[in-house]
Formats: C-alpha cells, structure tokens, sequence
C-alpha cells in the first residue's frame, strides 16, 4: 500500500487530491485528524469512489495548544487532547482507518521535561487507546525529532510508549530517523512487529531522491522484515516554513511530481 499524507497538500479539496494522488500511483491516503472538518459527512463516499484506502489519521497538534497535547501540564488541558483523540477515532472508525496516529507531545513543544511528562502523557494516552480498541482502531505512536517535539524522537522510545499505553504500535518516519537513530535500517527492523506506518521524505523533507537520503535500503528492510505497508509519503513542497505546507502555486504543484518519483523509488526498492 502506498499513500501520502493528506496535510502536505495544503487543504485542497478531497476529490481533486485523491485523483492526483491516483495518477501518481498511490491507492492510500493517510487523512487529517481534524474530527470537525467540514467535509467529513462526504469523505467516506469520496474515498470509496475514487478507490483510495484512508491508510490512517495524522495528528494535527502544532505547538502552543493547550487542546491537543496529551503531556500538558494542566489537567484540563490533557483531557481536552483525550477528547481531540477520541474524535479522531471516531473519524477513523467512519472512514475504515485502521489507525490513528498519536504524537504524545505537541509539535514545536521542546523544552519540556521528560520525567514530568512521560507519566501524564502515558495515563492520558491509554484512556484514548482503551476507547480506539472499543472501535476496532489501533494507535500508532510516531517518533519525531527532537527539533520539533521533546518527549518520543526515537523508534526504541514509541515502542516503550506504545508498551506502556497498550492497544498501540508506531508509526516511524525516515526524515526524523535520520536525524535521531544511531542506525535507521535497524530500528525499522527493530520495529516492524508493531509498525503500523513508515513515513518517507527525502533528508530536506522533498520527494524521494531530491536529497541525501537513500530511502531504499529502509523499505527493503521493512519488507524483509514482515511489513507490508502502508508507506506513506510526507514530503512537502519546496519553500520555507516547514510549518506551513503552503508553499505557493508554483511550489505546489511539485508535489505531483515527487508523487510519480517517490512511487517509482519504493516500488524499485521492492
């Protein structure tokens, strides 16, 4: 299976992105956990008629929140990001998505304290585990950076997480491996009983083959190793701003391109 994450293509209506993301030769999406959005009475038809699988949902919890981040300090806040989970594992349950990806610390919070935080982060977590297994859903917890989030950055601390929380594997992403594991192949292998996910963007987060990194080896590894997919491709446009997946009309449509590209490179690894 392979898909691309829906957030990189900067809010563009579903149906158009599901016939480019066909043309390039995906047949998945991984879809924005925005449990409010307002086409989501018409996602599901919309999936069904273009022939694309909703492969997961990605966690939309950029930093400052006090809605979306599950290691809070204030209890309130904490429950209002169980909340923001629950929704989307109901989303998950209407679109056939077998999971739901979970980033324990909000996306920009770095400076917080792991020993403070992990406890909270995990008893916030397994309340929204116990209810995604309530609905068929399993959580996938994603290692990201340490330039971007402070609390899970590595494959060997999603698996403790997901250890901890139950109902969970991860989801793990070349781009952050690159910058955080002694060795990315062995993780992955490591990780591939629980992987519910392998994200792929190049070493500058473009297309598959427009950097430095050499994204075979991780996916040959995957597979060898028992996953079948999905790979998800989370590439962004070119342009500043990481943040921001807008990068301009003419950035944009790149996207279609590192699409076609980035399909032919796993499909080779393969």
């Amino acid at each position: 299976m392979l898909a691309a994450c829906e957030w990189i293509f900067a809010g563009q209506e579903v149906p158009a992105l599901l016939r480019r993301l066909s043309a390039a030769g995906c047949n998945g999406i991984e879809v924005s956990g925005e449990p409010a959005r307002p086409d989501r009475a018409e996602l599901a038809a919309a999936l069904e008629e273009a022939g694309v699988q909703a492969t997961g949902i990605t966690a939309i919890c950029p930093a400052p929140t006090d809605e979306r981040d599950l290691s809070h300090p204030d209890a309130s806040a904490r429950r209002r990001a169980v909340e923001y989970y629950r929704g989307c594992v109901d989303l998950a349950r209407e679109l056939r998505a077998p999971t739901v990806g979970l980033i324990p610390a909000a996306i920009g919070r770095v400076d917080g304290s792991v020993t403070e935080s992990w406890p909270l982060a995990v008893e916030a977590a397994r309340e929204v585990a116990d209810y995604a297994g309530e609905h068929g859903v399993v959580l996938g917890v994603e290692a990201v950076n340490r330039y971007e989030t402070f609390l899970v950055n590595t494959a060997d601390q999603a698996l403790h997480f997901a250890q901890e929380i139950g109902n969970a594997g991860v989801v793990l992403d070349a781009f952050h491996m690159q910058l955080e594991e002694e060795d990315s192949v062995a993780a992955v292998v490591r990780a591939a009983p629980r992987l519910r996910a392998l994200h792929l963007a190049d070493s500058n987060r473009l297309g598959l083959g427009h950097g430095q990194l050499d994204a075979a080896p991780l996916v040959a590894a995957a597979r060898g190793a028992g996953f079948s997919g999905p790979f998800v491709f989370e590439f962004t446009a070119p342009g500043p701003n990481p943040f921001n997946p807008d990068k301009g009309e003419d950035a944009m449509r790149e996207l279609d391109v590192y699409a076609r590209e980035s399909v032919a490179a796993v499909e080779a690894a393969l």
